[in-house]
């Protein structure tokens, strides 16, 4: 609808909104604006029990961290051009 002109705007999760955006031939038509509506983070999840996999993916994760490679990877992923060709320019909340 909101393609079609028959609404002015659309409210979702925001990388869903960026997503249906990378996908749409007039991308510049279209942008996410104002304040988030919720939060709600995303995570990892995995099995029970799992306590070395747990402990993996935490030191994992803690380290990309550490050594701001997780900016590089973000970049990578969320704000350049994929292999598919799309790009989504999703901005790194400013939780992270």
């Amino acid at each position: 609808m909101l393609a079609d002109g028959e609404a002015d705007a659309f409210a979702t999760d925001d990388i869903l909104l960026y997503g249906l955006i990378a996908q749409h031939r007039s991308q510049s038509r279209f942008k996410v604006v104002g304040e988030f509506l919720s939060y709600d983070p995303y995570g990892i999840a995995f099995r029970r029990n799992e306590p070395d996999l747990h402990a993996s993916v935490e030191r994992a994760v803690r380290n990309l961290v550490i050594a701001r490679d997780i900016d590089a990877i973000y970049a990578k992923w969320f704000e350049s051009r994929l292999p598919n060709g799309e790009r989504f320019n999703i901005p790194m909340s400013p939780a992270a």
